[in-house]
């Protein structure tokens, strides 16, 4: 037999009541039975939100499917429910006029039973208050378990320009998200707490902080790609302007390899020339007489002695020489041979420090093929041939442009420069 029936019976039996005390007695019992309907239903409703509750567990990772939305719609009809069903329990015991509502409200009972109910209700409206915020707490769990799988995925270095673009769009896309569920729960919140009011208004604020930042990062990223691009133009043409002054310094020691000997010859064959000029100049004055006067001698013929003395002097200039000529030569040798081994750690070092910055060589040369376009999956000669050639025809016709206002000249970096220049400016 259900309540309603067991309420109708008593009903019935009330009417053939035969002492007051009897009718007291069965409106109590009546009375008694619809708290028990009531508590039923609302413990039959508790049950009912506990396996939704259960349900929403498993949708909660889905806030905006259909199956998650009618959850939250059942939950809130059945709290609605609860609070319905309170509200005429406690107007019925204030206000009710009939002599089982007047009865009940002279008893003993109906003061803690209004305390339950008024408890009751405020934790019902509470819990149906805060299904909103649970909904809106969902939604920014999912958004930030989206931003924390965005952010693990962030390289350590970006790969390409439109990596940088499509991570901070995406970033900035949840954080957007974020911020409009936080301001559409803002507009009503007639049914929180100053406390969730300010919480949300905290979150709002940090998450439009967040926003700043990411819009700020792309900005200083994109810039810092454009530096990296520019940087590996400069080290390239770099590398060019190298690879000439090579060239020169191999030709000129080459020159120098082959006019060597040959001014060695030619040094030698002057320095024995001036020798031979010097004896035979000595052997002529020996030939050469002058009549003079020698006291107990008299006149007679000798060789002039100015002169002679003079080429006495030059023979022995042209020995000291020889012999300052051969100590320089061999320190000039010995220095050479030092020069030579420091050259070869010269060389040493340069093919080390060249192995050391193959990576970021490789990374620029990279960085260039994107800023020209070119297809990375091509050979390394090809590769370092076509960025070659635009550097070189952009150089050329830059020089051709000298003539106008080169300023004007932008050539193929002309998507480079003014994208660089909207970041940098």
């Amino acid at each position: 037999m259900s309540y309603d029936q067991l309420i109708a019976a008593q009903r019935e039996l009330l009417a053939t009541s035969d002492t007051l005390e009897e009718e007291i007695s069965r409106r109590k019992e009546i009375n008694n039975l619809i708290k028990q309907q009531i508590e039923l239903q609302m413990d039959v409703q508790k049950w009912q939100r506990e396996i939704a509750d259960v349900a929403l567990e498993y949708e909660k990772g889905t806030p905006d499917t259909s199956a998650y939305e009618s959850l939250i719609a059942a939950k809130r009809t059945s709290l609605q429910t609860d609070l319905d069903t309170i509200e005429a329990r406690l107007n019925w015991i204030r206000y009710d006029q009939s002599d089982e509502a007047k009865q009940y409200r002279g008893s003993k009972e109906v003061e803690q039973e209004i305390r339950d109910k008024t408890k009751q209700w405020l934790e019902t409206y509470q819990e149906l208050a805060s299904i909103p915020l649970d909904v809106l707490n969902d939604k920014l769990d999912i958004l930030e378990k989206k931003l924390d799988l965005l952010e693990k995925s962030k390289p350590n270095e970006w790969g390409a320009y439109d990596q940088i673009e499509n991570y901070y769009s995406s970033n900035i896309n949840y954080l957007e998200q974020k911020a409009t569920l936080i301001r559409e729960q803002l507009e009503d919140v007639s049914m929180l707490t100053d406390e969730q009011v300010q919480d949300l208004v905290d979150q709002l604020n940090d998450v439009t902080v967040a926003l700043r930042e990411a819009q700020i990062n792309l900005l200083q990223d994109q810039k810092d790609y454009k530096d990296s691009q520019y940087d590996a133009i400069v080290s390239k043409v770099n590398e060019y302007k190298d690879e000439i002054q090579d060239a020169i310094d191999a030709i000129e020691k080459a020159y120098e390899e082959e006019v060597k000997p040959i001014q060695d010859v030619n040094d030698e064959l002057e320095r024995q020339a001036k020798l031979e000029d010097l004896l035979a100049a000595k052997k002529s004055l020996a030939r050469e007489k002058e009549r003079v006067y020698r006291s107990g001698i008299g006149w007679t013929y000798e060789t002039p002695r100015d002169k002679r003395k003079e080429n006495a002097k030059e023979i022995d200039d042209f020995y000291r020489q020889d012999r300052l000529d051969d100590l320089e030569k061999t320190k000039d040798a010995e220095i050479a041979n030092l020069n030579e081994r420091i050259e070869q750690w010269d060389l040493y070092l340069k093919a080390l420090d060249w192995r050391y910055n193959e990576a970021q060589r490789i990374e620029r040369d990279r960085l260039l093929a994107e800023l020209f376009g070119l297809d990375q999956s091509m050979s390394n000669a090809d590769l370092q041939k076509e960025i070659y050639d635009r550097i070189f025809n952009d150089m050329t016709k830059f020089n051709a442009n000298c003539e106008g206002s080169y300023k004007e000249y932008i050539g193929i970096f002309s998507n480079f420069l003014q994208e660089y220049t909207a970041l940098v400016l």
